[in-house]
């Protein structure tokens, strides 16, 4: 069994997130996006099966699209393709 070395993943942490993401969808992408950018390497490397992480970037990619954002979704994109290039390894 593969061993979760990821300190993002704690239950309060995580309890918190899911209610914010119930109440303000805005804040709650915000935030994961500011996660990821401050620990990119952490979301390739985590236990979490690549096929959900691209199918969470791609929901995040449609936010930020939607904003117009363009420079995040470049890193959303980029994030991505690490992971799929990762996830035959």
């Amino acid at each position: 069994m593969e061993q979760d070395n990821n300190p993002l993943r704690d239950d309060a942490l995580l309890k918190y997130m899911t209610e914010l993401r119930a109440k303000d969808p805005t804040a709650f992408m915000d935030m994961v996006l500011s996660a990821l950018k401050n620990h990119p390497d952490l979301a390739v490397s985590d236990i979490a099966p690549a096929e959900h992480k691209i199918r969470a970037l791609t929901r995040m990619l449609k936010h930020f699209e939607g904003l117009e954002n363009y420079e995040d979704c470049a890193f959303i994109l980029d994030l991505k393709k690490k992971i799929e290039d990762g996830k035959d390894e």
